[in-house]
């Protein structure tokens, strides 16, 4: 398996330069690995289903069985083309008469470019993203508008990465030509007597493996993953494992990593040069292309829907305290009384948190939830809990049991110390089953 970039060296000899054309603005496609199809435009591969496997035994024991099982499946190769037209009188004036060849020299390679980067944007917004979502493998900033986003993917050989057509470089090319009407003039649709000519390269993608893409969505300038979102990134594609993994984004999206490094920078007196640059996570690199939307990416609801799901919690009198309220950014906010009864209902009541949207909490900072109970006079505080690490949407953050003590009103308080902390919760008073 080699890169497009290496296969077109070998086998489109006759242009080489039409692989420069195609990755100049491509960076993520240049990464990729690329396998030949074993029938042409389309490609056969098996997705294995079960598989059992070998054990340790001792000498002249049996072997145990061993059995992997699989599904025939198969993928078709796209086409990245397109269709250049010129007026006759146009080429005359520029390159003289029969000059349509030298007309696309100089046309042609500016449209390869524009096609390869719409082919990658598409490869990360139709392919790369759907997935992570489909395999559990996203997580969320939580900005809530001109988002942007980050992936990490491990290319596989025939598991996860491209796809080329060993017979579509016949003529030494990356880009079949096929010059229209034989090369002679022709009238077009609109009746205007033109040369045309049809470009294609068949192309594909394999994706075929559930743990090798994973995204961070909805980041922007104050909504930044943090460094264990960047780590679980890598973790949900098995960074290490066999392939090659990268961490893709819009460079911003990556310049944004540099607050993290920033914020653990240290200098001593002798240092002279102040450098917050980044350029690869724990040894995988990072790479930028503008094919990623420039912070017009919609809001992804990593969870599908935007409303806490509680399972059969029965409310009590349907109150809340607190819904689908923002985490406070280093200071602290406090709920109205609920009148839960004295003694807790005689224990049969608890206070549950649950996540309403995801929760981003920076390393070593904290979000403290305090359960205080009053007789309308004076106030106790009866339970506190410090949540240290992010959570995702709808996990449980903590479920506190009334206890016999409880002087009928109830309230609860959020603190933190993070001024970038994001999320949002749900606290509610529920009855327990008996």
């Amino acid at each position: 398996m080699a890169t497009l970039r290496e296969i077109a060296l070998e086998r489109a000899k006759k242009q080489p330069h039409q692989i420069d054309s195609v990755l100049c603005n491509c960076p993520i496609i240049d990464t990729i690995e690329f396998s030949p199809t074993n029938h042409g435009l389309q490609h056969a591969y098996e997705e294995l289903t079960k598989v059992t496997g070998g054990q340790f035994v001792q000498m002249d024991a049996p072997l145990p069985s061993a059995d992997a099982q699989a599904t025939l499946k198969f993928q078709d190769l796209g086409i990245m083309g397109f269709n250049l037209e010129a007026g006759i009188d146009k080429v005359t004036q520029l390159y003289g008469k029969d000059g349509f060849a030298k007309y696309l020299a100089k046309k042609s390679p500016k449209i390869m470019t524009k096609s390869a980067m719409a082919t990658e944007q598409a490869l990360i917004y139709d392919l790369l993203a759907p997935l992570a979502l489909k395999n559990g493998k996203a997580q969320s900033a939580n900005a809530e508008a001109n988002c942007y986003s980050l992936f990490a993917v491990r290319w596989v050989e025939d598991e996860f990465g491209g796809l080329f057509d060993p017979n579509g470089f016949g003529k030494g090319t990356l880009f079949d030509t096929l010059p229209l009407s034989n090369g002679a003039p022709y009238k077009n649709a609109e009746g205007i007597t033109v040369y045309g000519a049809d470009f294609k390269s068949y192309l594909g993608f394999l994706l075929a493996a559930e743990n090798n893409v994973s995204a961070i969505f909805n980041i922007d300038d104050t909504h930044i993953p943090t460094a264990s979102m960047v780590d679980q990134l890598l973790e949900d594609v098995h960074a290490g494992d066999i392939g090659k993994t990268f961490i893709f984004g819009h460079p911003h999206a990556l310049n944004l990593l540099k607050t993290i490094k920033e914020a653990t920078l240290k200098m001593g007196p002798g240092d002279k040069n102040y450098s917050r640059s980044i350029s690869s996570w724990d040894g995988i690199p990072l790479i930028g292309s503008y094919n990623f939307k420039n912070g017009l990416e919609e809001v992804v609801d990593i969870a599908g829907d935007n409303d806490v799901q509680i399972g059969d919690d029965l409310r009590v009198f349907n109150e809340q305290y607190f819904e689908k309220t923002a985490l406070p950014k280093n200071t602290s906010i406090e709920s109205e009384f609920i009148d839960t009864g004295e003694g807790g209902a005689n224990g049969s009541i608890s206070i549950k948190a649950i996540a309403n949207t995801a929760i981003t909490i920076t390393d070593t900072k904290k979000v403290t939830f305090s359960v205080i109970d009053s007789d309308g006079t004076h106030e106790t505080t009866l339970y506190t809990k410090d949540v240290t690490t992010n959570a995702k949407k709808n996990a449980v953050l903590f479920e506190f049991v009334l206890p016999p003590q409880v002087q009928q009103l109830t309230k609860v308080k959020i603190e933190s110390d993070d001024t970038v902390v994001s999320g949002t919760v749900n606290i509610y008073p529920r009855r327990l089953p008996r």
